[in-house]
């Protein structure tokens, strides 16, 4: 089957291609995006050099996704943008997979959901970076910046050169 991603070059669509490449049911046949229209797929996604079956970014006109032989289209874009393709392309008959939308529950989900919950992973990851850096910049500053310098000499005569707290 024939698929094409609209919005391809997004962080949605970037995960949809790598998926749908690897698939071995469905043929990936036009990645859309305004802004890389006529780059290669492999020029804009690195990581799919070699993957890439020398696919080209299309601009992202509706009228001709839908004249073409893309059965089915994933929109990979925000809810209104989505809402502007999908009624185009169901239009001519196509197959359309449109994530963008929210459900009437899902809406009142969102609006019950305490900003304080949706940054606990965020406020986690910053606790855990500084948590795991600390104990370097303390031993920098402890043994490396605050530290007292000594000269002297050895039994021998030879210049000593040392810290009060040791490195």
């Amino acid at each position: 089957m024939k698929v094409g991603i609209v919005g391809a070059s997004g962080y949605s669509g970037e995960t949809l291609v790598k998926l749908l490449l690897g698939h071995p049911h469905v043929t990936l046949a036009a990645v859309t995006s305004r802004q890389h229209a006529g780059r290669p797929l492999a020029q804009v996604i690195p990581a799919l050099r070699g993957l890439d079956r020398g696919l080209r970014f299309v601009d992202s006109d509706a009228a001709a996704l839908a004249a073409g032989d893309v059965a089915l289209f994933f929109l990979a874009l925000p809810h209104g943008a989505a809402a502007t393709y999908a009624r185009v392309l169901i239009g001519a008959g196509k197959k359309v997979i449109d994530k963008s939308h929210l459900t009437h529950e899902e809406l009142e989900y969102e609006k019950k959901y305490s900003l304080w919950k949706a940054l606990m992973p965020w406020i986690l990851l910053i606790v855990l970076i500084l948590a795991l850096n600390l104990p370097k910049a303390c031993f920098n500053y402890l043994y490396k910046t605050h530290t007292m310098p000594i000269n002297g000499l050895t039994a021998d005569g030879s210049p000593l050169a040392t810290r009060a707290l040791w490195q």
